[in-house]
């Protein structure tokens, strides 16, 4: 059984969207589906990965 100090207060502190994780697949899938990712991907790679796309 599991016990529980009553002196002790749980905080539950939620991210920002600037810090909070978002896996890569998600946003290559916004991205191959002509989604807007540029709040996803800093703005130093946004140049990057429409290079690569034009490549493709």
């Amino acid at each position: 059984m599991i016990k529980i100090n009553s002196d002790v207060e749980t905080v539950f502190l939620l991210t920002g969207p600037e810090t909070s994780f978002i896996s890569n697949s998600i946003v290559r899938d916004i991205f191959r589906n002509g989604g807007d990712i540029s709040k996803l991907v800093p703005a130093e790679i946004m140049h990057v990965i429409i290079s690569e796309q034009k490549k493709e």
